[in-house]
């Protein structure tokens, strides 16, 4: 009976035990969530949110646009200025820069903006085509602005959902319009800038080194150019 009595009473002083540290702890816990609360309410600047994520040890990124809105590069350039300016000096921005290995142009700045390449052919007269490989935003025509850090495509090299794409901004040529496009002159869209002159000139240096040119219908959609060149022999190159 006295033992029965003992283990009641053991019983009964841990469970006060425990009553009064719960009492203790909890009004802790409920502080503690209270002042995050407080404090993440008041993050207004970004060295604010940058601050708060260092601390609580949660994703900048995360914290920082489940508060404030994405509104494109504007709203990286607010923390990556720096980086962005780095960018606009790139030639994979620029689409040039200093060509000391192409004869007869060493020293120069050039690249796909005003070269002919076996890639895209030209870009000039072609951008709104082109331009969809482009890290920015906009580039419709020749007057671009290379120097607008707004201008800058944050997310083709850094959108991690997978979902993002850069959209097509023409459909290619039609079938029935592939063979009068290789015409020096012959513009499908008026609206365009250029003079038409772009396939017309590859077909002419096709034909005149025996090569062929020809136009299809890529599997990923849009216009697809073929351009084969015969190789030059020994006897040709000297």
């Amino acid at each position: 009976m006295k033992a029965k009595r003992l283990a009641a009473l053991h019983a009964a002083l841990f469970t006060a035990v425990l009553l009064t540290f719960g009492l203790l702890l909890f009004p802790m816990i409920g502080h503690s969530k209270t002042t995050n609360l407080i404090e993440k309410a008041n993050l207004i600047t970004t060295e604010d949110f940058i601050e708060y994520a260092s601390i609580n040890e949660v994703n900048i990124h995360d914290l920082y646009f489940s508060a404030i809105l994405y509104e494109g590069t504007e709203s990286c350039l607010m923390c990556h200025e720096d980086q962005g300016a780095n960018v606009l000096d790139t030639g994979h921005f620029k689409w040039e820069g200093k060509t000391d290995n192409i004869v007869g142009l060493e020293g120069g700045l050039h690249g796909k903006n005003d070269l002919l390449n076996n890639f895209c052919i030209a870009v000039a007269t072609n951008e709104a085509r082109c331009t969809q490989c482009h890290t920015g935003y906009g580039y419709r025509d020749a007057g671009y602005n290379f120097n607008d850090p707004d201008n800058i495509d944050c997310l083709v090299c850094h959108d991690q959902s997978g979902t993002y794409k850069k959209g097509k901004t023409s459909a290619g040529i039609a079938e029935e319009d592939m063979k009068d496009v290789m015409q020096r002159g012959r513009k499908l869209d008026e609206s365009h800038s250029g003079h038409g002159q772009g396939l017309g000139i590859v077909k002419d240096i096709a034909d005149l080194y025996g090569g062929t040119l020809k136009l299809g219908r890529s599997p990923l959609g849009g216009l697809r150019a073929e351009l084969d060149l015969p190789a030059a022999s020994m006897t040709d190159a000297l």
